[in-house]
């Protein structure tokens, strides 16, 4: 069983992530995360599989979206990062 979990991530600051060459810019980003139901176990589990970024910025408005597959730890230092930024 997969369970699929959209939120909005907010960068104040551009910000470099890979797979992509530049910065980009600073917004919110829907963000898409399916984790996989782990059988076999005596409680309800999960395991991540995959972590998408949909680019670009929400609040651009452009109606041409794309979907990355990203590391979700490479996500969580950005964020890090970017809250560290004045």
């Amino acid at each position: 069983m997969l369970r699929t979990t959209k939120t909005i991530v907010t960068f104040n600051n551009p910000f470099r992530l890979p797979p992509f060459d530049e910065n980009l810019p600073a917004g919110s980003y829907v963000l898409i995360v399916d984790d996989e139901d782990i059988s076999g176990t005596t409680f309800i589990a999960y395991r991540r599989v995959a972590t998408l970024l949909q680019v670009p910025a929400v609040a651009l408005g452009l109606t041409q979206q794309e979907i990355y597959s990203i590391d979700h730890n490479d996500l969580t230092q950005a964020l890090q990062t970017d809250r560290t930024l004045p």
